[in-house]
């Protein structure tokens, strides 16, 4: 056994030792996304989902499949070793193989996590017994498949069609059954052992795939195995391929999408409109005049809009209030494409910001159109301000309001500034954010006239043809203004200008410290002043990140409502996070969150 042990080595070796290093690579990528996935163990749960099922198919590839097509398998016959000694060192070479991999992959995990949280070795253990059963029983498989030989390829395809159709058509979570279950959330959180029913199911498959395994190779003296090494007949190919396409066009009908209805909302105030159904859903606290008057002036922010830009007509836009939102969050609610759009936001609240939301309806339909295209940095800045402006077309007061609140901003306008657009909205905030793109668009606007800029954006905000197309004949914003004449960095300076004639900052002071907490721990505390005084209505906003990681939703901070001078976070992070911080204040004069601070922290 160990002569064959060491010709695999000599034979094989290279190209697992390749593998291993392209595994750690892969996963020193998954454990600094570990934070941002959840779960201690959540980087040990992405490999054996990924790298770990390709170790055991190349193992099952280089030691099974290449012997057999190869014809190697004759000159180990001859040798004066039973074929069952040389399959079950096979089948254990390959194991030792992946169950190497995977142990490595959970040391490391362990080790990386450490480092900042203790792990017991109780609950590192929690993870390594259902990783190491997991790939344990899918080498089983491999091994299995291999011996097929001719049929290996059509045994993958038909598993993976089946158990994708058992998550589809028949509505099981795989990933929730047995012996799938090993690698899901569970591995991850790693708190508990596999549940016995996991362990059984695993070990009846695995028990199955080893006999199955021993019995092909050895059996008639390997006649079995030998046979199905051969290639195709033309019979047999096409059969196969007639299966496969019989399974296909089977699965092709059961998968597919059914026509349904788009989604539509009962007992809202209706707005019926040329470009598609219009309303909003009242809820406690909104008065029927309330919505009709915030149904009423997004029907005309979204049929003009829409008819100007020339897109086709839309499922649906629909506002829901609900009690118990902060008055400046808006949420989109994730549904179907053919769904339409549907928001949420607190509108029986005060301070409430109905700017705020026709901006974020508008944004969406652009969003959607363009498959988000209209969202890449060089093209946001347009969007923004575009939305913004178009809302507030013909009424005075809101125009002066998004100057004002463009003149308060702490972030101006300069070329640096427009090129990494996303980072300046993020600093500015969604309040100041609109009011230095609209103060932008404005100007373009006074320079171009209007109808030229809606031309500008029809023109930028396309739907994509989802082909080489988009890249290499796909208008660029750059090239349009130059096409229009425009001096890009002259209109910058006259926005920016414009946005300083219209005031001044709010007066604001805004300022954070790292207060440590022994073991590695540190929470945030705010400040919070203005002319020198206290303020004592304000939010403080805390979010751990992941290293890369370049925005923040509106619903990833945890927030501290303020009622003086100074707030304490209430989370703790621990050393080496990435915090964004931020604090935000419900201006009167503004009629918004104001974002007075924002920034970004490594702890040590």
């Amino acid at each position: 056994m160990r002569r064959i042990v060491f010709k695999e080595l000599r034979e094989h070796g290279w190209v697992f030792a390749v593998l291993f290093v392209l595994f750690g690579l892969g996963l020193a990528v998954s454990l600094s996304r570990g934070d941002e996935e959840g779960g201690r163990f959540a980087a040990l749960k992405a490999f054996v989902l990924t790298y770990g099922l390709v170790a055991a198919l190349v193992a099952g590839n280089r030691l099974v499949v290449r012997e057999y097509t190869g014809k190697t398998q004759l000159f180990l016959e001859t040798l004066p070793i039973s074929r069952l000694r040389v399959v079950v060192t096979k089948w254990l070479v390959g194991w030792a193989w992946v169950t190497f991999s995977v142990t490595s992959a959970w040391a490391a995990t362990w080790w990386w996590q450490a480092k900042t949280t203790p792990v017991p070795p109780l609950d590192a253990l929690y993870a390594l017994v259902p990783a190491v059963l997991w790939m344990t029983c899918f080498w089983a498989v491999c091994f299995v498949a291999g011996l097929l030989g001719r049929y290996r390829l059509l045994f993958w395809v038909v598993s993976g069609l089946f158990v994708y159709g058992l998550d589809t058509v028949g509505q099981l979570v795989v990933m929730q059954t047995p012996p799938f279950r090993l690698a899901s959330e569970s591995l991850a959180v790693a708190n508990a052992w596999p549940e016995a029913i996991d362990v059984v199911v695993g070990s009846l498959v695995i028990g199955v795939g080893l006999l199955v395994g021993l019995v092909l190779p050895v059996v008639g003296e390997g006649s079995i195995a030998t046979t199905l090494s051969g290639r195709m007949t033309s019979r047999e190919r096409i059969f196969s391929a007639s299966t496969l396409l019989v399974g296909f066009m089977l699965f092709s009908v059961l998968t597919r999408d059914r026509d349904r209805p788009a989604f539509a909302l009962e007992s809202v105030i209706p707005k019926d409109s040329p470009v598609g159904p219009i309303g909003v859903l009242p809820g406690e606290g909104v008065s029927d005049a309330q919505a009709q008057a915030l149904v009423e002036a997004i029907a005309i922010d979204v049929v003009t809009f829409v008819q100007a830009m020339e897109y086709p007509k839309l499922a649906g836009v629909y506002v829901v209030s609900q009690r118990g939102l902060d008055p400046d969050i808006v949420l989109r609610v994730p549904l179907g494409e053919k769904d339409g759009h549907v928001f949420r936001a607190n509108v029986a609240d005060p301070r409430f910001d109905p700017l705020m939301l026709r901006y974020r309806i508008l944004h969406s339909i652009v969003g959607d159109h363009t498959d988000h295209r209209a969202l890449e940095e060089d093209r946001h800045w347009l969007l923004d301000g575009f939305a913004s402006y178009w809302n507030t077309r013909g009424d005075a007061e809101a125009r002066a309001l998004l100057r004002r609140r463009a003149a308060a901003s702490p972030v101006s306008l300069s070329p640096q500034a427009i090129a990494r657009w996303d980072e300046t909205f993020e600093r500015a905030g969604d309040c100041f954010g609109m009011g230095i793109s609209f103060t932008l668009v404005d100007a373009l606007v006074d320079e171009l006239g209007e109808g030229a800029v809606i031309e500008l954006a029809r023109r930028t905000f396309v739907k994509p043809h989802e082909s080489f197309r988009d890249v290499l004949f796909e208008e660029k914003l750059p090239a349009l203004l130059t096409e229009k004449k425009v001096d890009f960095a002259r209109l910058i300076e006259r926005a920016e200008a414009a946005r300083r004639n219209a005031g001044g900052p709010l007066g604001y002071q805004g300022a954070y410290e790292l207060v440590p907490r022994g073991g590695g721990q540190t929470q945030v505390r705010f400040r919070l002043s203005r002319h020198g005084q206290p303020v004592t209505r304000w939010r403080g906003l805390t979010a751990s990140t992941a290293p890369w990681q370049a925005g923040i939703s509106d619903t990833e901070p945890t927030r501290v409502d303020a009622r003086a001078g100074d707030a304490l976070a209430p989370a703790t992070f621990t050393s080496g996070e990435r915090l964004f911080v931020a604090i935000e204040v419900d201006d009167d004069e503004l009629k918004c969150s104001a974002r007075v601070l924002q920034a970004w922290e490594v702890l040590p």
